[in-house]
């Protein structure tokens, strides 16, 4: 239901920047909260393998790739 009332509202081609959007403001304010209660910190104290920094940035890296290619493809439209 909610796809077919974005499509009506929002032209298709920019429909998949739309979700990127949309999915990266939840990711930040989630971000931002674990950043307030310092959660990060303690993440990041606590854990001596460094994977949860590899997956932090991993992370980062995969959701910029994400955005360069939504908008090179709405470049190419």
């Amino acid at each position: 239901m909610t796809v077919r009332i974005l499509e009506r509202e929002f032209p298709t081609d920019h429909l998949p920047l739309l979700r990127w959007m949309v999915f990266t403001g939840v990711c930040s304010f989630g971000f931002v909260l674990c950043w307030y209660y310092g959660l990060f910190h303690l993440m990041f104290v606590s854990d001596k393998t460094y994977i949860s920094a590899t997956i932090t940035v991993l992370y980062v890296a995969t959701t910029m790739h994400c955005f360069v290619r939504t908008t090179a493809n709405l470049a190419r439209i």
